[in-house]
């Protein structure tokens, strides 16, 4: 089927594996954006949080 009709098969290849992505997407954590890494993550948050501190004057959590 797929020598006769190409097109059709890689339309249905490419709506399989769109699919597939979508899903894999939908079960990944909120804080991991589309096509990051764990480890990219990480050290985004990491710099973002870094970032909200120095614009808050260095406030922490715990102030007494």
């Amino acid at each position: 089927m797929a020598e006769s009709l190409p097109e059709v098969f890689l339309q249905l290849h490419y709506d399989a594996e769109s699919a597939a992505e979508a899903e894999a997407s939908a079960r990944a954590p909120s804080w991991l954006r589309p096509g990051e890494r764990a480890e990219s993550a990480r050290d985004r948050l990491r710099r973002e949080r870094e970032e909200a501190r120095a614009r808050l004057g260095g406030l922490t959590a715990c102030t007494r």
